[in-house]
C-alpha cells in the first residue's frame, strides 16, 4: 500500500524550435516557476530578412546569427539543446488499465507537439484525434465538460468547484474492451435511479459484478466523508471527492491494504489544465 500527496512541483516547459517564437515564448517565461529547454536545429538564430545578403556575401553567417545560448544566457530557467525533435521517449506515471485517460492524454499530448512543428491547424489536429479514440479530444479541452454521441462532441460547463480527490488503484486492471463487452452482454442490467448531486457511472455496475472490490471501495470512500465516489471511466480505478486535504488524507488511510495503491490529489479546472498543457 502506498499512501502520497502530489506536491507542487516545478514544472519543465519544452520548447522546440529557436525562431522568433521559440525565443518569445522562452523569454516570456523568465519569471514564472519553471524550467524552461529550448530544442533548437542549429547553434544560431537566423534573423531570416538578411540571409539574401549572406548568400551574396555582403554579410557573414555570424554578423546576422547570434548564439542562441548567448540571447538566453542571462535567463537562469532556461536551458538550450541542440538536435531535432523526432520521436518521443514516453514514461507513463498513469496505471494502464485504470480508467483514467493515460494512453488517451499521451496522444493529444503527441497530436499538440507535431502539430505545431509541423504548422497543423489545431482543428485538423483535433479531428485526428478523435479517430484514434474517443476520449482523445477531451484532452485538447479539460475542465468540465458535456460529452456527446461517442463522447467526443464537447460542450465545455461550468467547472467543479475544488476539491481534494483519494485515487484508490486495486490490484488488478480492466480492460475497456472488456468493460464494454460486459455492458453490451448485460441487457437485462437494471439502470441505476439517477440521484441529484450524485455521480453516476454505468459501467460501474457491470464490472463490479466481475470485480466486487470496486463496489466495496465506493462504499468505504463514502463511509469515510466523500461527497462523490465511483468508478474512473472504465475501471478499475476508484475515486472520492472530499472538501479538505486533512480528511482525504484520513480518508487515504482507512484504504490502506497490500493489495491496492492509493494517491491524494485535487481536481484541475479548464484554465489551469490548459496551462500545464501549454494549450
Amino acid at each position: 500500500m502506498t499512501v502520497s500527496s502530489i506536491a507542487p512541483r516545478r514544472h519543465r516547459v519544452v520548447i522546440i524550435g529557436s525562431g522568433f517564437g521559440g525565443l518569445f515564448a522562452a523569454k516570456q517565461l523568465k519569471r514564472a516557476d519553471v524550467d524552461v529547454t529550448l530544442i533548437a536545429k542549429t547553434t544560431h538564430h537566423l534573423f531570416q530578412p538578411l540571409l539574401y545578403q549572406v548568400a551574396t556575401g555582403i554579410l557573414s553567417v555570424g554578423e546576422i546569427a547570434p548564439a542562441t545560448r548567448m540571447i538566453l544566457r542571462k535567463q537562469k530557467n532556461a536551458e538550450v539543446l541542440l538536435g531535432e525533435v523526432v520521436a518521443i521517449d514516453l514514461q507513463k506515471r498513469i496505471p494502464m488499465h485504470a480508467g483514467l485517460g493515460g494512453g488517451s492524454s499521451d496522444a493529444a499530448a503527441a497530436l499538440r507537439v507535431f502539430a505545431r512543428m509541423w504548422r497543423v491547424e489545431e482543428a485538423r489536429a483535433r479531428a485526428i484525434g478523435r479517430e484514434l479514440g474517443a476520449d482523445v479530444p477531451y484532452f485538447f479541452e479539460g475542465g468540465t465538460v458535456l460529452g456527446l454521441e461517442r463522447g467526443d462532441l464537447l460542450f465545455p460547463l461550468i467547472d467543479r468547484p475544488p476539491a481534494w480527490v483519494v485515487l484508490v488503484f486495486p490490484s488488478f486492471g480492466v480492460s475497456t474492451k472488456e468493460a464494454f463487452a460486459w455492458w453490451d452482454a448485460c441487457r437485462s442490467l437494471e439502470r441505476l435511479a439517477l440521484t441529484p448531486n450524485r455521480l453516476l457511472n454505468d459501467l460501474e455496475a457491470v464490472v463490479s459484478k466481475r470485480h466486487p472490490e470496486i463496489a466495496r471501495i465506493v462504499t468505504r470512500l463514502r463511509n469515510a466523508g466523500a461527497s462523490q465516489a465511483a468508478m474512473s471511466g472504465s475501471g478499475s480505478t476508484v475515486f472520492g471527492l472530499f472538501g479538505s486535504q486533512a480528511t482525504a488524507a484520513r480518508a487515504a488511510r482507512a484504504l490502506r491494504a497490500r493489495s491496492r495503491q492509493v494517491q491524494v490529489t485535487t481536481l484541475l479546472n479548464r484554465a489551469r489544465y490548459q496551462r500545464l498543457a501549454a494549450i
